[in-house]
């Protein structure tokens, strides 16, 4: 019974939902992350990140922002990395005010990563990636100002010390906190 309670109370809250996704609205959220990437090389990794960003909605459907990630990765050969990373992202949402909004997204962004393994071959403790990634995915209000959200994200990544082009594919889930000064 409670969970039938439950239900009924998140869908009419949905159906009383709207977004936030106008003009001079500020975007704080974030997601985690869980990635798994195949190269040419033979270091192949699993990744867990948290990653916070930050928007401004300059339109009623473009919103500039900022992004950092902070990882953790383990890689097939058993040794292990942190990550730290800040870069810029921009989204576009086709529509404005929905329950339910799709958008895209681009980025760009810069990770230093320290390693630490017992592999003598490989001297390098240090080491960095420019990304540039492309996005999908769609914001789901719960109220007014908050939404969770789901994306697929597809990175391209390149390093000076990378002898391949790495691609990965990412699934991410989050929340997101809209502010609005607007009284629409």
């Amino acid at each position: 019974m409670k969970k039938v309670i439950l239900s009924l109370v998140l869908i009419f809250s949905l159906l009383k939902s709207f977004s936030q996704v106008t003009s001079n609205a500020i975007l704080v959220g974030g997601n985690l992350n869980f990635e798994k990437q195949n190269s040419l090389s033979i270091l192949n990794f699993t990744s867990f990140s948290v990653n916070p960003y930050a928007g401004f909605f300059i339109s009623n459907h473009f919103m500039l922002g900022a992004r950092s990630i902070f990882s953790s990765t383990r890689y097939n050969n058993n040794s292990t990395a942190r990550e730290i990373g800040f870069g810029i992202l921009s989204r576009y949402y086709p529509i404005h005010k929905a329950k339910i909004l799709p958008y895209l997204q681009i980025g760009l962004q810069r990770i230093n990563y320290r390693y630490k393994t017992d592999d003598s071959n490989n001297p390098f403790s240090k080491d960095y990636s420019n990304i540039a990634a492309v996005a999908s995915g769609v914001n789901l209000f719960i109220d007014r100002h908050i939404a969770l959200e789901s994306s697929f994200e597809y990175n391209i990544i390149a390093s000076d010390r990378a002898l391949d082009e790495k691609k990965s594919f990412a699934i991410k889930f989050g929340f997101q906190i809209f502010l609005n000064n607007n009284n629409k």
